[in-house]
C-alpha cells in the first residue's frame, strides 16, 4: 500500500503534475493552497527548487511580478513598488518554487498497485511516460505505466510510439493526470488508459486506489486480493 495521503494533496500532486515545468511558484503555494500545501511538502511530493527573482508586487492588486534584487545591507531580497511608493521587502515564500518529485509519485502508485520494488520504475519517455512494474488484478498479472500531459499530440503520439516496443503483459493499464476525455481508448499491447482520480476509492478520506474500478476500466473478474507479483 502506497504512503497515506489526503485527497486534497492528491488533487495538488496532479495539478502539478500537468504543468510543463511541474513547478509550483512559491507565491501561489502561499495564496491558493495554504493547508494543503505544508501537508505535500511535508510527504515529500514538492521539495523546494531553485530561487526566483521574478516576483508579485504585493503592493500592486493586480499582483504584476516584478524583478526583485539583493540588498546587502538588509540580507534579504526587495523591490521598489510605485504602489507602495518605496522600498517593498519580498517575503522568503514569494522567492521559493517548489517542484513535484516524480519519483515520489511513482512510489506512490507502485504501493498502490502493490508492485514489487524490487526494480525502479523506468523512464518510457523523457519527462512524459514511465513504466511502473507489473501487478496481480484479480487472477491477471497487468503491466502498470504512468503518464502525463497526454491531451497534448507530442507527447500522445510518443507515448504510443514508445508502447509499441514495450508491451508488457496484457491488458495493462496507463495511468495518468490528464484531465482528458480519454474513455474506452485502447493503446498498443490493449493497455487501457485511465486517470488516476478514476481509480480512487470513492468512500475514503484519503486517497486510495480501488482495485475494484481498476478491474471495471480492464475489463477483468477476478478475486479482491491484490497479491505482490516480482517484475
Amino acid at each position: 500500500m502506497g504512503q497515506r495521503i489526503s485527497k486534497s494533496v492528491f488533487d495538488l500532486v496532479s495539478e502539478v503534475c500537468e504543468t510543463d515545468s511541474r513547478r509550483l511558484c512559491g507565491s501561489n503555494l502561499v495564496d491558493h493552497f495554504p493547508e494543503v500545501g505544508p501537508l505535500a511538502v511535508k510527504c515529500g511530493a514538492l521539495r523546494q527548487g531553485p530561487t526566483k527573482t521574478s516576483v508579485p508586487d504585493r503592493a500592486n492588486h493586480e499582483c504584476r511580478s516584478i524583478t526583485a534584487e539583493w540588498d546587502p545591507e538588509t540580507n534579504r531580497y526587495r523591490y521598489f513598488s510605485l504602489h507602495a511608493r518605496g522600498w517593498v521587502t519580498v517575503p522568503k515564500d514569494d522567492l521559493l518554487t517548489w517542484n513535484l518529485d516524480i519519483d515520489w509519485l511513482l512510489l506512490w502508485i507502485a504501493g498502490e498497485f502493490d508492485v514489487s520494488l524490487r526494480t525502479s520504475p523506468k523512464t518510457l519517455v523523457e519527462n512524459h511516460l514511465w513504466y511502473v512494474g507489473i501487478s496481480r488484478v484479480g487472477h491477471h498479472q497487468v503491466s502498470v505505466f504512468f503518464t502525463r500531459r497526454l491531451h497534448l499530440g507530442k507527447v500522445y503520439d510518443q507515448v504510443v510510439d514508445a508502447l509499441r516496443t514495450k508491451s508488457g503483459h496484457s491488458p495493462g493499464i496507463l495511468l495518468t493526470t490528464s484531465k482528458w476525455s480519454v474513455r474506452n481508448i485502447t493503446f498498443p499491447g490493449e493497455h487501457r488508459v485511465a486517470t488516476l482520480q478514476s481509480c480512487l476509492a470513492d468512500d475514503h478520506s484519503s486517497a486510495r486506489i480501488d482495485m475494484a474500478h481498476v478491474r471495471n476500466i480492464l475489463g477483468v473478474r477476478g478475486t479482491e486480493d491484490v497479491g505482490r507479483i516480482l517484475d
